[in-house]
């Protein structure tokens, strides 16, 4: 691949830093951005933290780990741990994780209390937000990507359909539509309106 391909692609995804297990992609001058973080086994109980890294081998403990839909950009909280098992909340469900698996996933603490979750679902028209976390499966899930709808990426709320579905937003210059089922499963950052 020549540097213009290279660069093609970059910007066609939308010039990500980290690829989908939180690992850091080099930059045109090969440095690697820093990632602060600890294994969730040694997070306090009770403390917010988000995903930063998953580790993927080998293969058979990242089912492990991937299974349950943990993914970098999601916000969980340990609720147990004992040496036989880490109990996590993330916002909707409990998950159980062996010791081990606890260890290859790798967060950040965030301030307490933790901000609420907030959906692209709950967005008022002319507002922005920094689209956190995919909470969608297969082919839901592909669909939002292929539309760049990716963690980092900001996106404006545009206008309903005239029967109130789907939505329009704004991303990267483009419009795209989502019904209200789809855009429940985007957590956002909420940003503020867009300028006049």
């Amino acid at each position: 691949m020549t540097p213009e391909e290279a660069g093609a692609l970059e910007a066609r995804l939308g010039y990500p830093t980290h690829d989908p297990h939180g690992d850091p992609i080099p930059n045109a001058d090969g440095q690697l951005a820093s990632v602060d973080a600890i294994a969730l086994s040694e997070q306090p109980i009770g403390h917010p933290a988000v995903i930063m890294h998953l580790e993927d081998e080998p293969p058979e403990l990242f089912r492990q780990i991937a299974a349950p839909g943990l993914e970098p950009g999601m916000r969980i909280e340990v609720l147990e741990m004992s040496p036989r098992q880490l109990v996590v909340w993330d916002g909707d469900h409990e998950h159980v994780l062996s010791p081990v698996a606890a260890g290859s996933i790798f967060v950040a603490a965030l301030p307490q209390p933790a901000a609420p979750v907030v959906r692209l679902s709950s967005l008022q028209p002319g507002a922005q937000g920094r689209v956190m976390a995919l909470r969608s499966r297969g082919l839901t899930r592909r669909r939002l990507l292929d539309l760049g709808v990716t963690p980092g990426t900001v996106i404006g709320r545009a206008f309903t359909g005239p029967l109130g579905e789907p939505t329009a937003y704004q991303v990267r210059g483009a419009l795209i539509a989502l019904h209200a089922e789809q855009a429940n499963q985007i957590e956002i950052e909420p940003l503020g309106r867009t300028a006049a």
